[in-house]
């Protein structure tokens, strides 16, 4: 979706990072073949991964389970498709 975002903004002759920045989910590893290098949030799949199994396990066991929320660490990559602005007031 990201890439049609970037290919929507050029048709209209607006550059990436100096016009509009575009920034995408998941951190896909094939996008790094594109120019502008993509802003991503990357999930940690791994991690995720790790503890789908670990509830998973908990269910085969036919452990106590309770309903619980679980927090993880996401990381913010920025990259080219960017720009940061700094409002100084």
């Amino acid at each position: 979706m990201a890439m049609e975002v970037i290919k929507a903004i050029t048709s209209k002759r607006l550059q990436v990072q100096e016009d509009i920045s575009v920034l995408s989910f998941d951190n896909l590893k094939f996008l790094s073949i594109f120019e502008p290098d993509l802003t991503t949030i990357d999930q940690l799949a791994f991690e995720i991964g790790e503890k789908v199994a670990e509830l998973l396990m908990r269910l085969i066991n036919k452990e106590e389970s309770k309903n619980e929320q679980m927090f993880l660490a996401d990381q913010l990559i920025v990259r080219q498709s960017f720009q940061q602005y700094m409002k100084i007031f």
